[in-house]
């Protein structure tokens, strides 16, 4: 394995296990899955919530350290993930009446942004990088296959 094939893997591996991991420190808690003003359906939501997340973190792992010969796909589909979840935070806030944080202000900023919304931009710019480090180190993604010359390996 190449040293920036494994590099990718690692930063990819990090933005994929905080898939599953954010959601059970942020939201397994009072002020949210367990929030009494919440109506038990908005927590039965949260709690599939985390449990997709946990699913989906197990999912991208297989995929990103799985043996396989094929590895543009794989490392597509664990890249797209993080991206998927972390990026979903911002078109989520065009929908009328949803917010970042309970009580604006609440959270601690960094660089002007709620601290769970520079989290998900590091997340998916992380991703990003490792996909691309990942994808363009491996060799086996450009030789051809050795018994089918029109498949890449």
């Amino acid at each position: 394995m190449a040293r920036k094939d494994l590099v990718g893997r690692l930063l990819l591996s990090v933005a994929i296990i905080s898939v599953g991991a954010a959601p059970l420190t942020a939201d397994l808690n009072e002020t949210h899955i367990y929030n009494d003003a919440w109506p038990p359906h908005a927590r039965f939501h949260t709690a599939v919530l985390l449990l997709v997340s946990v699913g989906l973190t197990l999912v991208g792992l297989w995929l990103l350290w799985r043996k396989t010969s094929e590895l543009r796909t794989p490392f597509f589909l664990a890249a797209l993930i993080p991206v998927l979840c972390w990026g979903s935070f911002f078109p989520a806030l065009l929908i009328p009446g949803t917010a970042v944080e309970d009580v604006p202000g609440d959270l601690p900023r960094v660089s002007g942004l709620p601290l769970n919304l520079f989290v998900g931009l590091v997340f998916v710019v992380l991703s990003v990088i490792g996909w691309w480090l990942a994808v363009s180190s491996s060799d086996r993604l450009s030789r051809p296959h050795p018994r089918y010359p029109w498949r890449r390996q």
